[in-house]
């Protein structure tokens, strides 16, 4: 209970909230190959004439 009260008295949200806010803050994302990206791409849009759904994103 001790460490507890020193570090602040976090609740678990609040302690899971900030891990999560660290984590985020620490991320690099990993190098893409453009044709890669480019084929996605166009999976996508042809997927999307058939009569998928558009991205949402």
């Amino acid at each position: 209970y001790g460490t507890w009260s020193e570090d602040g008295a976090k609740t678990a949200t609040e302690r899971a909230s900030g891990i999560w806010r660290e984590t985020l803050r620490r991320y690099t994302a990993p190098a893409r190959d453009a044709g890669i990206v480019e084929a996605l791409d166009e999976f996508v849009l042809r997927r999307t004439a058939a009569g998928g759904s558009p991205p949402v994103s």
